[in-house]
């Protein structure tokens, strides 16, 4: 078996989670270790957590932690700090966690993830090559996003480490910046495609599902999760909750938004006005339970009115967030540029519909088992949902064939693919 060290600035704990990167590695990791391969995570940890602990068969390495407790913010408060510590710490760590492999003859793969861990990275192999040991490793780097791009040394990298992404449309984008990198998908925790599953508080997928519907009856519901940024198209997703009350179709916008940046908090903002001009009240819930869990009793307590958009200040996770899916008429997962949409996937492995934009989600295959927009006109929401109304049978085949598609996302066959496009 593989002795796996992962490389991201994003990881499991809290200080740490910013977005899709922290729930890649987190699920990527522990589905290696239950495969059976020896996986270290090191990540830009929690300062006040312990520096190494195993957990669940991951032992995670929070490195950074002196400059983590000066930055309060979370992972990326720091960051220029952050990035010269990987480079100046941890190649020469990693270096002797290498040659350790190698006198064992135990294979070693060091897979790292975004442009943050692009330099450590191009630092490692050189001190590998200095030691006479870079035969040993197999190393990996992984695109995720177009963040930090105009910043990455991509000749270095490219001679340093085998390149990979996660769908086509990065793969495409890519090739302008003279590297032609191999397409491994993002993948799913298994537990989100074998069936229903109980949260921490005992709910399960289809009752909070269930409750949620009974809530909300006679309403169409649709659910939108992800940053308040302008790429995630929120101002659309808003417009076509406006425009179908316009119609007489009572509509509720259930919005699992936050910060991450002063982009997003002045975007959060714009669309709260924009709201108050178009007439749609934005009702803001606080407390929904242990990961979400109490959401149907949050929403009935708040009298919700027949047009809105809410906003769910509080975590979403697990069977809570699986149910969330569920529960909607429609997910809106229409970004304007996504990667690969593991949003997206989540909602189609719960049994929803999910609408998504055209770039990077290879997996959604248009009215078979989801939607996908060509533009960033809010009629064409519309259109889909006038399309499923018309013939109540296509809901449940659309649900159907999304489950089955997600199945085929599940960490472990995508793995697989990993595996064999890194073996020498």
């Amino acid at each position: 078996m593989l002795h796996v060290i992962h490389l991201s600035f994003e990881g499991p704990d809290p200080y740490a989670h910013a977005g899709g990167l922290a729930v890649r590695v987190t699920t990527m990791a522990q589905s290696l270790a239950t495969l059976g391969h020896h996986v270290d995570l090191y990540f830009v940890g929690d300062p006040s957590a312990p520096g190494v602990e195993h957990r669940r068969g991951v032992t995670l390495h929070r490195w950074s932690q002196a400059i983590s407790a000066r930055a309060p913010g979370g992972v990326y408060d720091g960051e220029e700090d952050k990035i010269a510590d990987w480079c100046t710490s941890l190649p020469g760590h990693l270096a002797d966690v290498v040659a350790a492999d190698a006198a064992a003859g135990r294979p070693t793969m060091i897979l790292a993830e975004d442009w943050h861990t692009a330099w450590p990275l191009i630092c490692l192999h050189d001190e590998l090559v200095r030691r006479g040991l870079r035969h040993h490793p197999v190393l990996a780097w992984t695109a995720n996003n177009r963040f930090g791009f105009e910043r990455i040394d991509f000749e270095r990298l490219d001679r340093s480490a085998l390149i990979l992404t996660i769908s086509k449309a990065m793969k495409h984008l890519m090739w302008g910046y003279g590297v032609n990198p191999r397409v491994v998908p993002n993948g799913l925790d298994p537990s989100w495609v074998d069936g229903d599953v109980c949260g921490p508080a005992g709910a399960s997928t289809t009752d909070l599902a269930r409750r949620l519907r009974r809530v909300l009856v006679g309403r169409t519901v649709l659910t939108k999760v992800g940053r308040w940024d302008p790429d995630k198209r929120w101002l659309m997703a808003m417009h076509a909750v406006a425009d179908l009350a316009d119609r007489g179709r009572s509509t509720v916008l259930l919005a699992r938004g936050w910060n991450g940046s002063p982009t997003a908090s002045a975007h959060a903002r714009e669309l709260k006005e924009a709201a108050a001009r178009r007439g749609l009240p934005w009702i803001v819930l606080d407390d929904g339970g242990p990961d979400g869990s109490r959401l149907p009793e949050a929403l009935a307590g708040a009298s919700i009115p027949a047009n809105a958009v809410v906003e769910l200040a509080f975590p979403v996770a697990g069977a809570s967030l699986a149910g969330l899916y569920r529960g909607a008429d429609a997910v809106l997962a229409n970004s304007g540029f996504e990667p690969f949409g593991l949003v997206g996937l989540e909602a189609m492995a719960a049994g929803a519909i999910v609408v998504t934009g055209s770039t990077g989600e290879d997996y959604l295959r248009p009215f078979h088992n989801g939607f996908a927009l060509d533009t960033d006109d809010p009629s064409e929401i519309i259109g889909c949902l006038d399309w499923l109304g018309r013939e109540p049978a296509r809901a449940r085949s659309l649900r159907a064939a999304a489950r089955r598609t997600a199945a085929a996302y599940s960490w472990p066959a995508v793995l697989e693919r990993l595996l064999l496009s890194t073996t020498p």
